[in-house]
């Protein structure tokens, strides 16, 4: 990873995407009653009700990167959906804000 550049994801998503289209689907596991939901280390067994959220396609790059200037935070959530109860979760919004600034974006 020494030799790649601070770009090479961003690359490689330009590269993908002009040979076809991008696809990221979202869903949902649903936990059983006995499912451990503090610890994100403990894995569930497989059989679980997956439930398709959504799905985003991407056909083209952004010529403008007006998306290199957005930064996700994943503790921004939508009325009624609570954050996880892992510790680790906390830590997400400032590693995400940290790799934003480091962009210098």
């Amino acid at each position: 990873m020494q030799n790649l550049s601070d770009d090479f994801l961003y690359d490689r998503m330009v590269h993908v995407v002009m040979d076809g289209s991008v696809e990221w689907s979202l869903k949902l596991v649903v936990a059983a009653v006995d499912d451990e939901v503090g610890d994100p280390t403990v894995p569930w067994l497989e059989e679980r009700t997956e439930l398709l959220l959504g799905r985003i396609q991407i056909n083209l790059p952004d010529a403008q990167a007006g998306s290199l200037r957005r930064v996700f935070d994943p503790a921004q959530m939508p009325q009624g959906v609570d954050a996880p109860l892992d510790q680790g979760f906390e830590l997400r919004s400032v590693a995400y804000a940290e790799s934003y600034h480091q962009r210098g974006l």
